[in-house]
C-alpha cells in the first residue's frame, strides 16, 4: 500500500497526521469503494508511531511494524485512509480536550467539547472531512463524541471486531467502533468489520424504554425518546403513550431498569453503597458505573503502569488525576466486577429476548462547554457513566442516533441490542432512518413554532419570523370549504438575499388541528403564479403585477397543503410569464443555484427549486408545462415531480397552455415528496412498489452529454438489487414513437432539421408540443401582451411575440398527436411499467450562455421533456449526486394515473440508489 505523507492542516483540528493508504485496485466492486476514512491514533499503521494521544508516548515508542486488522479490513473493503486523528491522552477521558495536540473543533457547537476519547475521528466525520472513521470505545469513547458532534456512532458487541493492533486500555471493555453521517455507510462499514452479510430481520420484538434513564437527561423526552418512539410506532405499530412513563401497547414497553438490575445482578451489592452518594442518580446504575470504572483503572494499571511510573509523562488537568488514581488501584473487588459482568449480560439478555431493543439517551444532556468548571463537569460525567455502563459492562452493542438540534445543540438517542445482534441493530437503524427524519423535522418545527405563537392580535408587533418583524395586520382567509386559514400578513417583509429565491415573504398558517396532519411542521414556498388571497400574482413580470389586482381567493393546491398542516413562507421568483426553462429574470434577478452558483437554476419555477435546494423550505410548489419543474429540479440537485395531466387542480393558477399545464412540487427527500403528493393527489398509500418492467430509452441516453454510468446505470444497478435484472429492458423510443404516432408525420420535417443532436420523431413531438403551447398562450395572454407591450428579457421577448403571431394551422393535429402518444406509451409500459430517460441533456448551462449554444441545448431538452408533456404521463426527476462538480439526474415516467405508484417507487429505490451513487 502506497503511503504519501501530507502536510497537516487545521481541518477543525481533527488530524494528528495526514497520509494516504490505498488498497490494491480490485477488478470487482467493493462495498466501501470511493469512501474515505480516518483512524484514531490508537490503531497501529505500519511505518507510523501510534501516538496514543500523548507526545511522551510517541517519543518513547517505535513505529508499528504491522497494521491493525480492523484498518486492513476497511482498506480491503475498498476505502481510502487519509490519516490519523487526535484523541484524548491515553484514551482516559470522554471529554475531547487535549493540551498537547489541541482540542478538535466541534462542527455542531464550536464553543462546546467534541467528546472523547475518539474526538478527532468524530469531528472528521461531523465536519465532512471523511465519509466514516474508526475509533475505540471502552467506557463511551465512540458513543459520547457521536452524540456531541451530531453523527452516528456504533459500539459493537464486545469481541465482535478484532482489537489486535490497537493499544489496549481495558480489555474487558475495549471495542473498535465507528462513526458515519449516514446509516447506510454505518451499515456498510459494519458488514466489513463484522464480516457479516445483510440480515433480512429488521423488526424488533419489543422496544423497551428505560424510564429513569430518560429522567437523567436534561433534554425533554419530546426531543429524544418520543421522537424515536413515534418512528417505531409508524413502522412497526405500538400505541405511543402521551407520557413516556405511562403504559405502552404492542411492542413498546417501559421498564424501571435500575430496579431490574438491582434485583437480577446480586454482585452489585458490593458497590451499591459506594455508588449511592449522588441522590440524583439511579443507585444500581451508579454502582454499575463505579464497578466498570474500577475494573478499567485496574487494567490500565496492568497495561501501562510501568510506563507511567517510569516516564512520569505530563498530563492535562483531569487526566493527570485519573491516570495516577489508576496507578494506585488495588485488586479489591475485582472478582466481584467479573461476576457482575456475567450476571448483567444474562439479566439483560433475558429482559430483551430475541430482537428486543433498549431505548435511552446516549448521554445526560448536550455537550458541555469548553473548559467547564471541574466540579460541574464531574457531575455530568457521573451521570453519563450511569448510561454508558449499561452496554459497557454487558458487552451489548449500542448505536447513538443523531436527532437534530435542540436549543442549537445536538441531541441523540441510543438503541442497545443483546450481544451478537450487531447486524440486526445496524439494519434497524437504516430502516428507521427516513421515518426518524420526518419525526425530527416535526419536533424541530413544533419547538420552533412556539417562538412564533401569540395570544392575541395585539401581540403581533412583537413576533419575529425569519429574522423580520411581522406587521400588526391579521387576516383571515375564508375558503368556503370549512377551512379557516389564519394569515400573519407581513408588511413589506424586508427581502433578504436567500439565494434570491423569494419575491414576497409572508406566513400562511392553517388553524391548529387536534390530529396529526401529514405535513405538520413542514414549510413550503409557492411560485408567483399561484393566487393567494390578498396578494397580486406577479407572473414573473412587473408590468403584469402593475396591471392586475390582488387575488380574492387562494389556489386550491395551496389550500390543500395548508390543510395538510404545512406553513407557507412566501412566493418565489419565476421566469417571465413562465416562458423559459432557463431560470434567469432581468427584473427580479436570477435565483442562485446552490449546487452551481455560476450556472442557471432552471425555470420557470426557478425560485421554488432554489428555496428547496438551499434548505430555505422543506418543499415548494411550482408549475410544469414544458419542463418547469423537472428542469430546475435536475439543475438544483433535488427531486421534482410532474403529476399526470389533470390530476391536481390548476384552478387559481395563471394558465400558460392548458393542454400541458400541471402543478408540480419539489423536495430534497423522497419521503416528503411522497407526503406532499398524497395530499395534492388526495390519495392514500398504494402497496404497489414493484415495477413490472423498467424500459431504458437507449436513443434518449445518447442525447445526454453525461456518461450513462453516472445516470441510467446507477439507477439500473439499484433496480437490479431490489427487483432483479430480468425486468430491465431497452427500446429505441424514437422508432417506436414514429411507428405508433402517425399524426407526427405532419411535424417530422420541422423536427428533424438538425439531425446531429436530435431524434427526428421526438424533435417532431417537441415541435407539436411547442406549437400548441404557443397557440394556447396566445389565446390566454395575447390581448394583454399586445395592449401593454411589456418589457421582456432577451430570448423571452422573441418567444412571446412569436406566440402572439401563431396561427391555428396544425393545432387540431397536435390534439391527435397527444391522443396517439398516450395510447402508444400506455401499451408500451403496461401496468406497473417504468420508462427511464435523462431529465435533461446535460448539466446546467452557464449563466448568460451564448444564445445559439443555448438554443441547441433547449432543442435537445424539449425532445426529452415532450415525452411526458404530450402524453400527460407523470414524471419524477431524481438527483444522482454530482459529476464534474455539477448536479446530474435521471427521470422515471409512469403511465397516466400512476402517480402514487411512481412516488412509492422513488422512496423504495432511495437507499439502494444512495449506495450506488456513493459507489461511483
Amino acid at each position: 500500500m502506497a503511503v504519501e505523507v501530507m502536510a497537516r492542516d487545521t481541518d477543525y483540528g481533527a488530524f494528528v497526521e495526514k497520509f494516504i493508504l490505498q488498497p490494491v485496485p480490485s477488478p470487482h466492486p467493493l462495498p466501501l469503494s470511493g469512501l474515505t476514512f480516518a483512524i484514531k491514533d490508537i490503531f497501529d499503521v505500519e511505518g507510523y508511531v501510534t501516538g496514543f494521544g500523548h507526545p511522551e508516548w510517541a517519543r518513547t515508542h517505535s513505529a508499528a511494524t504491522s497494521t491493525a486488522p480492523a484498518v486492513l479490513a476497511v482498506l480491503r473493503g475498498g476505502a481510502t485512509c487519509i490519516g490519523k486523528t487526535v484523541m484524548d491522552e491515553m484514551a482516559c477521558s470522554i471529554n475531547g480536550e487535549n493540551i498537547h495536540y489541541g482540542t478538535p473543533t466541534n462542527p455542531c457547537a464550536p464553543d462546546r467539547i467534541p467528546g472523547g476519547s475518539s474526538s478527532g475521528s468524530a469531528v472528521a466525520v461531523g465536519a465532512k472531512l471523511v465519509d466514516f472513521s474508526l475509533g475505540t470505545d471502552t467506557g463511551g469513547s465512540v458513543r459520547v463524541p457521536a452524540s456531541y458532534c451530531g453523527i452516528y456512532g456504533f459500539r459493537p458487541s464486545i469481541g465482535a471486531v478484532s482489537t489486535a493492533g490497537v493499544i489496549p486500555m481495558s480489555q474487558f471493555f475495549d471495542t473498535v467502533g465507528w462513526f458515519a453521517r449516514d446509516p447506510i455507510i454505518l451499515k456498510q462499514v459494519g458488514h466489513v468489520l463484522l464480516e457479516s452479510s445483510d440480515t433480512p430481520h429488521v423488526r424488533p420484538s419489543q422496544v423497551i424504554v428505560a424510564e429513569e434513564c430518560v429522567r437523567l437527561s436534561s433534554i425533554p423526552s419530546g426531543r429524544t425518546t418520543q421522537v424515536l418512539l413515534k418512528a417505531v410506532e409508524k413502522l412497526f405499530g405500538g400505541e405511543i403513550p402521551l407520557n413516556v412513563f405511562s403504559d405502552a401497547c404492542h411492542i413498546i414497553k417501559n421498564v424501571i431498569l435500575g430496579d431490574y438490575v438491582k434485583d437480577k445482578v446480586p454482585s452489585l451489592k458490593n458497590f451499591i453503597s459506594e455508588g449511592n452518594n449522588d441522590q440524583e442518580t439511579i443507585p444500581s446504575l451508579a454502582a454499575l458505573s463505579r464497578a466498570m470504572r474500577l475494573l478499567q483503572r485496574y487494567e490500565i494499571k496492568k497495561n501501562h503502569g510501568d510506563w507511567v511510573t517510569t516516564v512520569k509523562p505530563e498530563f492535562g488537568p483531569g487526566i493527570h488525576e485519573q491516570v495516577w488514581e489508576a496507578m494506585r488501584t488495588s485488586s479489591d473487588n475485582i472478582d466481584a466486577c467479573q461476576s457482575m459482568r456475567t450476571e448483567l449480560r444474562a439479566a439483560l439478555t433475558a429482559l430483551l429476548g430475541d430482537s428486543g431493543i433498549f431505548v435511552y439517551p446516549t448521554v445526560q444532556g448536550p455537550p458541555p462547554k469548553l473548559k467547564m468548571d471541574a466540579a460541574a463537569f464531574e457531575v455530568d460525567i457521573a451521570k453519563a457513566f450511569r448510561l454508558l455502563a449499561i452496554a459497557g459492562v454487558s458487552g451489548f452493542c449500542q448505536v447513538s442516533i443523531p436527532l437534530g438540534m435542540d436549543d442549537n445543540l445536538p441531541v441523540s438517542v441510543s438503541l442497545v441490542a443483546k450481544h451478537g445482534s450487531d447486524g440486526f441493530l445496524l439494519n434497524l437503524v437504516s430502516t428507521l432512518h427516513d421515518t426518524l427524519k420526518e419525526e425530527i423535522q416535526v419536533a424541530e418545527r413544533t419547538i420552533s413554532s412556539r417562538t412564533r405563537t401569540f395570544c392575541s392580535d395585539s401581540d403581533l408587533s412583537d413576533i419575529i419570523c425569519s429574522d423580520c418583524e411581522l406587521s400588526n395586520n391579521n387576516l383571515s382567509l375564508s375558503t368556503g370549504a370549512g377551512l379557516e386559514v389564519r394569515t400573519i400578513a407581513v408588511e413589506e417583509m424586508a427581502r433578504e438575499t436567500d439565494y434570491g429565491a423569494f419575491m414576497d415573504k409572508f406566513i400562511l398558517q392553517p388553524t391548529p388541528s387536534p390530529h396529526q396532519l401529514p405535513l405538520s411542521g413542514l414549510t413550503f414556498a409557492v411560485k408567483d403564479i399561484f393566487d393567494v388571497d390578498g396578494y397580486v400574482t406577479g407572473f414573473g413580470n412587473p408590468d403584469w403585477a402593475r396591471t392586475h389586482l390582488a387575488a380574492t381567493s387562494t389556489a386550491p393546491a395551496v389550500l390543500a397543503v395548508l390543510r395538510g398542516g404545512a406553513t407557507c413562507i412566501g412566493k418565489t421568483v419565476m421566469d417571465e410569464m413562465a416562458y423559459s426553462i432557463n431560470g434567469e429574470n432581468i427584473h427580479y434577478g436570477t435565483p442562485r443555484n446552490p449546487c452551481a452558483p455560476d450556472r442557471v437554476p432552471g425555470g420557470s419555477s426557478s425560485g421554488s427549486a432554489v428555496a428547496v435546494s438551499a434548505k430555505l423550505a422543506d418543499f415548494s410548489l411550482g408549475t410544469d408545462t414544458g419542463g418547469s419543474v423537472r428542469v430546475p429540479a435536475s439543475y438544483c440537485g433535488i427531486f421534482g415531480f410532474r403529476p399526470s395531466h389533470g390530476s391536481v387542480s390548476t384552478s387559481g393558477v395563471i394558465p400558460m397552455a392548458q393542454s400541458f399545464d400541471t402543478v408540480g412540487w419539489f423536495a430534497r427527500d423522497p419521503t416528503i415528496l411522497k407526503q406532499v403528493g398524497n395530499v395534492l393527489l388526495e390519495s392514500s398509500d398504494t402497496c404497489l412498489v414493484r415495477p413490472s418492467q423498467v424500459i431504458i430509452a437507449e436513443d434518449c441516453l445518447r442525447l445526454s452529454s453525461i456518461p450513462t454510468d453516472r445516470t441510467t446505470q446507477v439507477l439500473v444497478k439499484a433496480v437490479e438489487k431490489l427487483f432483479g435484472g430480468h425486468i430491465v429492458k431497452n427500446v429505441i423510443l424514437g422508432d417506436y414513437v414514429k411507428d405508433k404516432v402517425p399524426s407526427l408525420k405532419h411535424f417530422i420535417d420541422e423536427g428533424s432539421k438538425d439531425r446531429e443532436y436530435t431524434i427526428p420523431s421526438l424533435a417532431a413531438l417537441s415541435s407539436a408540443m411547442r406549437l400548441l403551447q404557443r397557440y394556447e398562450f396566445k389565446n390566454n395572454h395575447g390581448d394583454w401582451v399586445t395592449t401593454v407591450k411589456p418589457d421582456l428579457g432577451p430570448g423571452l421577448s422573441e418567444r412571446i411575440w412569436e406566440a402572439v403571431r401563431t396561427s391555428a394551422d396544425k393545432v387540431d393535429v397536435c390534439q391527435f398527436v397527444k391522443t396517439e402518444l398516450r395510447a402508444a406509451l400506455t401499451a408500451l409500459l403496461g401496468d406497473g411499467g417504468i420508462l427511464v430517460i435523462p431529465t435533461v441533456p446535460g448539466p446546467p448551462p452557464k449563466l448568460q450562455m451564448d444564445a445559439t449554444a443555448l438554443e441547441s441545448f433547449r432543442a435537445r431538452a424539449f425532445s426529452l421533456l415532450s415525452i411526458a408533456g404530450v402524453s400527460g404521463f407523470c414524471q419524477v426527476s431524481i438527483p444522482l449526486g454530482m459529476y464534474d462538480n455539477l448536479p446530474v439526474a435521471v427521470s422515471l415516467l409512469a403511465k397516466h394515473g400512476s402517480d402514487g405508484f411512481l412516488l412509492n417507487l422513488v422512496k423504495t429505490l432511495h437507499d439502494a440508489l444512495k449506495e450506488e451513487i456513493q459507489a461511483v
